[in-house]
Parts: C-alpha cells; structure tokens; sequence
C-alpha cells in the first residue's frame, strides 16, 4: 500500500449524502515486517473501491507515510500536540476524538485495542489479534482500581478463525453475535506452474529435485529447530535425497538460526533464503511437492492461501485453529512431536493418491478461503453496521 503525504489536517468537507468510513492504520504502518499487517493494509484500498457510496479515510499519527492518487482512499495525517507532561496515548486519543468529533464517521475500524474506548461516541470495529486479546482482560484507572478493557465496548470484533472466536467468548463473556469470524486472507491467487514451469523452478532451487517448503518469518517461535529434526527423522528412514528449502522475511533469530545450520547433519540439502522476493517465495511455493507449518501458533495464513490456489498440498500441525482453517485440506500431525511430523512427510512422499487428495481438498477450500470472500465478507459487515 503506498500513501503520498498530505500536510494539512482539517475537518473534512462531507457530502451530504455519502457517510464516512475511517480506518485507523498506525498499528498496521507499525508492524509492516508482519505480512499478515502488511496484507490487511494492502486490502483497505480494495474495500474502499468495493464500498463506492462511503468516503473512506485512512487515519494516521505518522508523518512520513504517502497514498498513491487517483484511488478512492484518502489519507488524513493526525497532529498530536499537548503538554509535554501528558502521555504520548493520552494525547494520541485526544486528537482522534476530536476528529471524529468533527468528523462523524460511520464506522471506526482499528486493530489497535487502545483506540477504542467506552465514550467514543462512534460506532467501532474492532479486528482483534486473538492472542493478546485474551490476556487483555482488564484495564487500570485512577487510583489502581481496574476495569473491563475498553475494546470490549466495540459494536463488533472480528477475529480470524472458530477457535479464536470461543476463546474470545470465554474469557471475556462476550455475545456471540457481537464477534464476526473473517479469515484474514487477502492474498491474490497464486495459479499452479505447468510442468515445463515447475521444472525450470527445480533446476533453479533443488539441482531439479523434488522439495519440501516453507515459507514465513525465519523466527525463533517458527519452530525451525524442530522442523529440522523431523526432516533428519524423514532422511534416516528413507533415505530421500529430497531437499529442503526455507524462505521468508528475516527476523533477529535468523543470524543465529544460520549458525545453528552450518553444522547441521543434512546442511547440503537445505537451502536457505532470508527476504527472498514474495514474488520468488510464491514460486517456490507453487513448485513444491509440500508445504511444511512446522508451529501450531502460526498466525500468518498467506502461506496457506499460496498453497491452496497453487496446488501444493499442505502439512500442518492438527490443533482447533488449523483444522478450523484447512479443514481436509491438509496432512496433519501431533504438535510439537518430531516423528509425528515426519511421518507425515513420509506418507506424502510415499502415496500419491492421499498427495492428490490433499492437493483436490485444497482447491476447495481456496473457494472459500481467499481475498473475494475476505473482502465481502468485510463489506457485508460495514453494511450492516452503516447501511
């Protein structure tokens, strides 16, 4: 998503006819390492095409941030001021209360918990990161008494899978009708490489071998350890010249990771590519003979997305939030058990028919999980709200 900057900060000059939509998008600018933040952030110009009688605002304390023109999202760049002996929050929602004072939106879409208070005054759609959420549960005030966190006084929250939703509805007491399933998928389809395609990807990658994949943060909490040792588990057993190729945006773990590699067994089989080009990452993908999700608390589903519409079956770790999200259209194994992971590697390698299997249930659920139904889905809510 790419924003020009626009200087001036003022009331908008609403038509009268046509109700104002703001998002709220300091979280997301915040965390562009994620690509799950920076795909909701690629999808707010689309929602803003597929919803043509709003005015859609993109609201934003950063100063340096630009919107490409020509679209029908507008940028609106808050200036925070106040005594220096206020906190930098407190006059974070000063300003924002007074634009939407000013401004009357019809809506207020935040995935920022700390932007959405009791005495808003707006209508607020909360898109809940269902992890921190459940240890949110209450908020200080003065004199330490505590209270309901205040996120908790928006009309709606939408949350990314079942589970986070039941969890949701546990800890915090919340109505099932106030919490809105949406599966964060806002990838564009990745089509299958024809063979000569596929191919070609081989010699570039794996000296044209078959490989394994993954895709995502080269992080600590990605368990990459363990995948290592289930892919020696799977080598020992069949002695599979299969290699295996990771790549993904680089975090603070990746220079140790690497260090840990350079000693590993099977070194020569495993190549590894720090913020490779998604363009490249999405080839990889579709050239696959699988895809691995090695962790049972990967919140990034664009793996999964690729994987689907590509044609490459997936194995994944059988816990409520990834049968939630693949439903058959994975080989499953227990978390966290290594034999258990390559066991289910061994089985995609060694019966084809439960490979196209897979592969035939993943085509189905790319119909329903992927950007057009993220998107209308996210619509359809609006409406209801604003219509």
């Amino acid at each position: 998503m790419a924003f020009r900057k626009k200087n001036q900060f003022a009331p908008i000059v609403q038509n009268l006819n046509m109700k104002v939509l703001a998002y709220f998008i300091d979280s997301l600018l915040n965390d562009l390492a994620s690509p799950a933040s920076q795909s909701l952030l690629n999808a707010i110009p689309s929602l803003a095409e597929d919803l043509p009688g709003f005015r859609h605002i993109a609201l934003t304390t950063h100063s340096d941030v630009s919107l490409d023109p020509g679209g029908t999202l507008e940028l609106v760049q808050l200036k925070v001021s106040g005594s220096p002996l206020m906190g930098k929050q407190f006059k974070k929602m000063q300003a924002i209360k007074k634009w939407l004072s000013e401004n009357q939106p019809c809506a207020w879409i935040t995935t920022d918990p700390e932007t959405i208070t009791a005495d808003l005054g707006i209508p607020a759609i909360f898109i809940a990161n269902p992890t921190g959420m459940l240890s949110a549960t209450r908020k200080k005030g003065m004199f330490g008494k505590s209270g309901a966190a205040d996120w908790l006084s928006a009309d709606r929250i939408i949350t990314g899978s079942g589970p986070a939703k039941e969890q949701l509805m546990q800890v915090h007491s919340i109505p099932a009708e106030k919490i809105k399933v949406i599966y964060p998928a806002f990838e564009d389809p990745v089509e299958p490489l024809d063979w000569g395609t596929k191919e070609h990807v081989k010699l570039r990658y794996s000296s044209g071998r078959d490989y394994f994949m993954y895709t995502g943060p080269l992080a600590e909490e990605q368990q990459l350890i363990m995948l290592l040792k289930s892919y020696s588990q799977l080598k020992k057993w069949l002695m599979t010249g299969m290699p295996l190729i990771l790549a993904g945006p680089a975090t603070e773990y990746t220079a140790t990771f690497e260090k840990q590699l350079a000693t590993y067994k099977y070194r020569s089989d495993v190549s590894l590519y720090p913020d490779l080009a998604e363009s490249e990452c999405k080839e990889l993908v579709a050239g696959a003979y699988a895809l691995l999700s090695p962790t049972a608390a990967n919140s990034d589903l664009y793996p999964l997305e690729w994987a689907f519409s590509s044609e490459t079956p997936v194995i994944a770790p059988e816990n409520a939030t990834y049968k939630d999200l693949c439903g058959d259209a994975a080989m499953y194994y227990i978390p966290g058990d290594i034999d258990s992971f390559a066991h289910a590697m061994m089985i995609l390698y060694k019966d084809e028919n439960r490979r196209t299997e897979v592969i035939t249930k993943g085509k189905e659920r790319s119909a329903l999980i992927n950007r057009d139904n993220s998107l209308k889905q996210y619509r359809d809510l609006i409406l209801e709200l604003c219509g």
